[in-house]
């Protein structure tokens, strides 16, 4: 048994305004996006990773060993996330990754990137030892 896990920030808008703009923003992946409903706008701070049970003990009890790994992943995120204050994130630029289908997404401006960047470190090095591989 394995599952595939991911570490994401939910956008939540502050204020009228960028409230507006995250409608608009909805509006336009309801049209042109078929995973409207499955995606909420997020930022994605640890790409999918597949996770596999490391011990005999574990493969033996599949729904444990799942409990007891997310319970360790979110206690590390849950940790790191609080050591670092709320910003604004202004999200400047447009951008694509080229695959089957084109993926838009937007990058924060290069002055509002600094907060964010450290909170994705933090939180890969909180999860690194739940993730294939990790220590």
């Amino acid at each position: 048994m394995s599952f595939t896990a991911l570490v994401v920030v939910l956008v939540e808008p502050q204020g009228a305004t960028a409230q507006r703009r995250l409608s608009m923003l909805q509006h336009i992946r309801k049209v042109f996006d078929p995973a409207y409903r499955r995606w909420p706008p997020h930022i994605t701070l640890v790409p999918p990773a597949v996770y596999t049970p490391d011990g005999q003990d574990d493969a033996l009890d599949p729904p444990a060993w799942l409990v007891r790994h997310l319970q360790r992943l979110t206690a590390g995120v849950e940790r790191v996330c609080a050591e670092h204050p709320a910003h604004i994130l202004q999200l400047r630029h447009l951008a694509a990754f080229e695959r089957r289908e084109a993926i838009l997404h937007l990058r924060p401006s290069a002055s509002s990137a600094e907060p964010l960047l450290s909170l994705q470190a933090d939180v890969a090095q909180a999860a690194l030892p739940h993730m294939p591989g990790g220590a």
